[in-house]
């Protein structure tokens, strides 16, 4: 599934992408890094995927990664725009098997 999107916006400037991410990050609110934007493109079909599949839950606000048992908001569901949020890029990230549906 991840290998089927390509998400080219160009090369990064020379030097950028030996940066560390932190300092990409932080400069990426003033210029451009193509490279950049591809890789958190990619990042989040890739949580997507990790967290949307065949028979598990939906993806809830803190996903199948919490590592307590006292998380914040109890990592729990909302009928309200949180979990559709988290579908929003399925169809048009070419996910869409990964597009939660209930099955009742």
């Amino acid at each position: 599934m991840f290998n089927r999107v390509r998400f080219d916006l160009g090369a990064s400037p020379i030097g950028v992408k030996d940066l560390p991410t932190p300092v990409r990050k932080a400069q990426a609110a003033t210029a451009f890094d193509p490279e950049m934007e591809a890789l958190l493109f990619q990042y989040g079909r890739y949580l997507l995927i990790s967290s949307s599949r065949p028979g598990g839950l939906p993806a809830n606000l803190q996903g199948l990664w919490n590592d307590t048992n006292g998380p914040a908001w109890h990592s729990d569901y909302h009928s309200n725009i949180n979990v559709q949020m988290n579908y929003w890029p399925a169809e048009v990230t070419n996910l869409s098997e990964c597009h939660y549906r209930s099955s009742t």
